[in-house]
């Protein structure tokens, strides 16, 4: 397991990052890791084409269907990575968007909870 998202859990456990309070159509829900058991063997019954050996679902994005994934195969080249899967779209359409959890915390923080990936970020 990736030592950010070991020590991600060590330090929170669970997290709501960027929530709209008011309608809950936008936000990032980061699962325990008994949830992220549950939904991840939802995942994998449920898109067993595009699920991958070592996909662990962390995260769901509040208002869609969008899945965070951390990729937890040692063996794997992608070893760590962070990927967005979309829900009707083929693996071969997600996003990759970091090298590694820490990484896409950076990047979401800066992009105050907008999906970076979907459009490029105004510096």
């Amino acid at each position: 397991m990736p030592s950010d998202l070991t020590d991600f859990w060590s330090e929170f456990r669970a997290a709501r990052l960027f929530v709209d309070t008011t309608f809950g159509q936008w936000g990032l829900v980061l699962h325990s890791p008994d949830e992220v058991r549950l939904l991840t063997e939802k995942f994998r019954a449920r898109r067993t084409r595009e699920y991958a050996a070592g996909d662990l679902v962390v995260g769901e994005f509040l208002g869609d269907s969008d899945l965070l994934i951390v990729r937890c195969d040692p063996s794997a080249a992608d070893y760590g990575r962070v990927v967005v899967a979309l829900p009707l779209d083929p693996r071969s359409e997600w996003y990759e968007v970091a090298g590694s959890l820490g990484r896409f915390f950076e990047k979401y923080e800066r992009a105050h909870g907008a999906k970076f990936w979907e459009e490029p970020l105004l510096e």
